[in-house]
């Protein structure tokens, strides 16, 4: 694998310039994964302080390198799991140039946040097209987006993702993959309070009451909402759409439809 792993390497360093990736980096992560080192090296190795990136994007940029693995090696999802962890055990030091790796907040939700939303917009092409078209990239899309929800998953399990991450992935597996029956009369129901929650929040924040984070909060990182209206709108149809099934109970049905308001309302408040 090692050299599917270079390849992998040198095409991150092509698609993002400015993070910078040292070659003591992609050493460390490729050693780590062929099973020559152990989580622990990898981790000291990963946050040592590079002047090559501000300690701002530092967080950001490995974890952004950690979840591309996951993304385009389903075999690691393992390993990475363990290397995180090890991660999130390394205090700020002299070595790390101060930054406290213990201290995880918001970093490492940007950077699945970011790398799930730049999959999720080819697929939707891919979807939008409807096959009337070959699209760039879709066989290697259709698998990144197997491994970022198989990836996801096992974030999950494992305490590692906040809850408006939980969320979302409970949103995109209703509305966005193929469910059967029996899994969307489950999730259903939860998926749209959370929506009709995270719509409220960002109807308040486009009328400036309340200080909000979480789903209205502009990307520190981006500079961009977290969930955008094109996202939003397609959601809100899913959701007509799903909850329109006989199968779905009218409790849930009406949860729905407070959903759909709630969506309708926000991107209104966003336009004005």
């Amino acid at each position: 694998m090692a050299n599917e792993y270079d390849a992998l390497f040198a095409r991150l360093r092509v698609k993002y310039p400015k993070a910078s990736f040292p070659e003591s980096e992609c050493s460390a992560l490729t050693s780590y994964l062929n099973g020559d080192i152990d989580a622990q090296p990898c981790a000291t190795e990963l946050t040592k302080y590079t002047n090559r990136r501000l300690p701002v994007t530092s967080k950001l940029c490995i974890y952004g390198l950690i979840i591309q693995f996951g993304i385009n090696f389903a075999e690691t999802h393992e390993d990475l799991v363990t290397l995180i962890k090890e991660i999130r055990n390394i205090p700020a030091s002299k070595d790390t140039g101060d930054i406290d790796w213990t201290n995880e907040k918001e970093s490492f939700d940007e950077a699945f946040r970011g790398s799930y939303d730049s999959i999720w917009d080819l697929m939707l092409e891919v979807d939008k097209a409807g096959g009337q078209k070959p699209i760039s990239g879709q066989s290697e899309a259709s698998q990144q987006w197997t491994n970022v929800n198989a990836f996801g998953a096992r974030l999950q399990h494992e305490g590692l993702l906040s809850d408006m991450l939980n969320a979302l992935l409970l949103i995109v597996k209703v509305l966005e993959t193929k469910q059967s029956e029996t899994q969307v009369q489950m999730n259903l129901g939860a998926a749209a309070s959370w929506l009709e929650f995270a719509s409220k929040e960002i109807k308040e924040h486009a009328t400036g009451v309340g200080a909000h984070t979480n789903w209205a909060r502009e990307s520190d990182y981006k500079k961009e909402p977290i969930v955008d209206g094109k996202r939003m709108a397609y959601w809100k149809d899913r959701l007509v759409e799903v909850s329109g099934s006989p199968s779905i109970g009218e409790e849930v049905a009406a949860s729905c439809e407070r959903a759909e308001i709630a969506i309708e309302q926000a991107l209104w408040e966003k336009k004005k």
